[in-house]
């Protein structure tokens, strides 16, 4: 009955996509990362331009901390019943924004690592 009465269950198709955007934003945004500097090195090796390789780890920090939000938007209306052994909605809502605050967390650590060497070293070499 708890199950029936809490807005979230009203709402299922927000909530679902605030719970695979959490899960999905982190990968997402470290492959957009990956990807986009590697095809820009060469363009900014040949012109200097190194700004570019720096506004797409951002990019992708942003990007990871949209994903964060709604993942932590969604844990944060969860009832405490909710529990992540159990098999009802609430409960794998739980377990999908647990999962996703976990992911942004270690996508932006990685993001971040591949930052610093942009930030040290010259695009040519």
């Amino acid at each position: 009955m708890a199950e029936r009465s809490n807005p979230l269950l009203q709402n299922s198709a927000r909530r679902d996509c605030a719970l695979w955007a959490g899960i999905l934003a982190g990968p997402v945004a470290f492959a957009l990362d990956e990807v986009v500097s590697y095809a820009m090195t060469q363009h900014s090796c040949s012109t200097g331009h190194v700004i570019i390789l720096h506004l797409m780890g951002l990019f992708a920090l942003c990007l990871i901390a949209v994903g964060a939000t709604q993942a932590w938007t969604v844990f944060a209306k969860l009832p405490e019943q909710a529990d992540q052994e159990a098999g009802g909605v609430l409960d794998r809502s739980r377990f999908m924004a647990i999962s996703g605050l976990v992911l942004c967390v270690g996508f932006s650590i990685l993001v971040i690592a591949q930052a610093i060497p942009r930030f040290l070293l010259s695009p040519c070499d």
